[in-house]
């Protein structure tokens, strides 16, 4: 799904 993709993104940088 896009929007897994793009939460999966944010919460990526977010962590990182």
């Amino acid at each position: 799904d896009k929007n897994f993709g793009v939460i999966i993104r944010v919460e990526s940088e977010a962590f990182h």
